[in-house]
């Protein structure tokens, strides 16, 4: 509960078990959070191994945010 317990992190979760999303999509679906928090939480996920950052190359470069296995 730790991990899960900050302020958005159930809602990024909960927005990535429907899929990978980019950085802007998930600050578009979240509306009300900021840039540096959800940063904060991503980074923090990622570190916890809740998530990983991944390069996508079709159809155009671009880098997203998936759950691990763990996840």
């Amino acid at each position: 509960m730790e991990l899960l317990g900050e302020r958005w992190t159930l809602l990024i979760l909960r927005a990535l078990m429907f899929g990978p999303r980019r950085f802007t999509d998930l600050r578009a679906e979240l509306s009300g959070i900021s840039s540096k928090v959800l940063t904060e939480r991503l980074a923090s996920m990622e570190t916890n191994g809740i998530l990983r950052r991944v390069a996508l190359l079709e159809p155009a470069p671009v880098q997203v945010h998936r759950l691990s296995p763990w996840g």
